[in-house]
């Protein structure tokens, strides 16, 4: 389906096309792509990003045509195109924060429009992004902070906050705002734990499960982080000890919080390997048919990897030793 018109007649004939497909398939979620590198939005000035933002836009017109001839301009035009799309996506985020100051301001301003919010969750959700940013987020019109203390005293711009707090921030904003509007979406995130210590990887993971658990929002990560499958895997066990032994609820409400815990039957998980035309198995799935848990297998190969390594230089340590 090619349209041959202006790029304003283009965009009204792409939204339309857009929402008889979603008419077809029911779908009527919000979209995003949430890439690596988010950071992007955090530590450049709003000058270089607005042309950065317009540099994109050129970028994948350009491309755009370049992919009626190659399939390598196709791919790259797509990425332009999902790069611009969290960028705009990113500018109302802002806009929303800046509005309302910080996160309780926000809570505190749909308090009193919407009698409806599910207090308990966004609680939740504000407590795991405190700790998270190992502080407080606070947007002053002026800049984006982050503040360490409760008289507000202590504080960093978030353009010069860890690397950690910046790749992290978007995706708090973002799910915080999907839980507190219960909207309806669909996002993609690109590592989610980039930069974050374990402990930060645990609770980023929670809060996407708490927005799932409490909203109708589909969500797929992809991940290189070892800790990322164990976390995923001990909510996932909690949720099935708690299926089995419902008087084990509250016991295990004291380690990992019902809100948070996963359902195997919401989950689906797999391994991406190098593509060999000789074998089919560069894609299959890690959860064990019967548990419904993340393969024991998996996880052990992941960890002989590292242990193999140490057994290897202890053995030449040893030989060495004792030579």
């Amino acid at each position: 389906y090619e349209i041959r018109a202006n790029e304003s007649t283009k965009a009204k004939h792409l939204n339309r096309l857009v929402s008889i497909v979603n008419r077809l398939f029911e779908d009527k979620s919000t979209s995003l792509f949430v890439p690596a590198g988010r950071n992007i939005t955090v530590s450049y000035p709003n000058q270089f990003r607005f042309l950065f933002f317009g540099d994109i836009s050129i970028q994948f017109e350009k491309k755009s045509d370049e992919a009626k001839k190659n399939k390598y301009s196709e791919e790259h035009s797509v990425d332009l195109h999902l790069m611009k799309e969290f960028l705009k996506e990113i500018e109302g985020v802002q806009d929303r924060f800046k509005k309302h100051r910080d996160f309780n301001g926000l809570v505190e301003y749909e308090e009193s429009i919407n009698d409806k919010l599910n207090k308990s969750n966004i609680e939740q959700a504000i407590k795991i992004i405190n700790h998270i940013l190992k502080g407080k987020y606070v947007n002053d019109s002026f800049s984006e902070k982050i503040f360490f203390d409760d008289d507000e005293n202590r504080y960093v711009h978030l353009q010069n906050a860890s690397s950690g707090q910046q790749e992290s921030i978007r995706i708090l904003q973002d799910l915080f705002l999907i839980l507190i509007d219960n909207k309806n979406a669909f996002r993609v995130f690109e590592e989610p734990e980039a930069h974050l210590y374990p402990k930060a990887q645990k609770l980023i993971i929670e809060l996407l499960s708490l927005v799932v658990n409490s909203t109708n929002t589909q969500i797929i990560i992809t991940t290189h982080s070892p800790y990322i499958l164990s976390i995923v895997n001990n909510l996932l066990y909690a949720n099935r000890i708690v299926k089995k032994y419902p008087k084990s609820k509250s016991d295990i409400q004291e380690i990992i919080s019902n809100q948070v815990q996963l359902d195997s039957k919401d989950i689906s998980a797999y391994s991406l390997k190098e593509f060999s035309e000789e074998k089919d198995e560069y894609c299959s799935s890690i959860l064990h048919p019967e548990t419904g848990l993340i393969d024991q297998n998996y996880l052990d190969d992941i960890s002989e990897e590292l242990s193999d390594d140490f057994n290897e230089l202890y053995n030449i340590h040893n030989n060495l030793i004792n030579g």
